[in-house]
């Protein structure tokens, strides 16, 4: 298992290039020295196995590496960046005392970080796994691997590998897919919906945003309570300024 971070694709003008915006990703496994000899192996041989992801596990992985990650490789500084993930088990709460204490500590030196889970039961709301994922283990699966170190390499080179313009087009799925929710009041029988992108993309007519009617939205504010309106509201007013 492998914990995988990205952002969406962006264009640099200070380099005046593209930017992939693949922050990492780093397998579940740990090295022990093998108690006994094999015929593959002497007792005392480093030897990679996977291990199991607690919550613990989760929380270190994203304090110590994912975090340190961003901020190497996050192209502008004093912006805020949210991170997302869905609501299995292993995965923390945004409120989490050591998280939250993490934050405070990169406010100070100008990074402004959040979490905010994804919906319960709403895997279309992931992009990684919106053909990421898929795509990742087709091309590691091109080489074979007779060990978990193996594995691991060719995941890493996989990863390293994806095109960002397909990176790019898992994001504007993922805003489309929104819209189909947002559609169906919130439920998930909607269709995955496709749109062409990579002749959209030949032709530079890809968009950069996916546009939500102002009557849907609007027929979607009355099917919240007052608060939760308030709230909507304030968030959009904060993303436009």
């Amino acid at each position: 298992m492998f914990l995988s971070a990205v952002a969406r694709p962006r264009f640099i003008d200070d380099t005046g290039a593209w930017w992939d915006v693949k922050i990492g990703t780093w397998p579940f496994v740990e090295i022990f020295e093998a108690k006994c000899d094999s015929v593959n192996r002497l007792a005392g041989t480093p030897e990679t196995k996977p291990i199991t992801v607690a919550r613990e596990v989760y929380r270190s992985f994203l304090l110590d590496k994912v975090l340190p990650a961003i901020v190497e490789k996050w192209a502008k500084q004093h912006a805020k960046i949210i991170l997302q993930h869905d609501n299995v088990k292993p995965h923390m709460r945004s409120s989490d005392p050591a998280l939250r204490e993490s934050f405070r500590q990169y406010l100070v030196l100008g990074w402004c970080f959040d979490l905010r889970p994804q919906p319960p039961n709403s895997t279309d709301f992931n992009v990684l796994d919106l053909g990421f994922f898929a795509a990742i283990q087709s091309l590691q699966h091109r080489q074979s691997a007779r060990s978990i170190d193996e594995l691991v390499v060719n995941v890493i080179n996989a990863f390293e590998t994806y095109p960002f313009e397909k990176l790019n087009n898992a994001f504007i799925t993922l805003l489309w897919c929104m819209i189909e929710a947002i559609k169906c009041n919130g439920d998930n029988t909607y269709k995955i919906p496709h749109m062409s992108k990579e002749k959209l993309s030949r032709l530079g007519m890809l968009p950069k945003k996916v546009p939500c009617d102002e009557e849907l939205f609007r027929v979607v504010l009355t099917c919240l309570d007052a608060h939760d309106q308030e709230e909507m509201t304030k968030i959009l007013q904060a993303e436009v300024e």
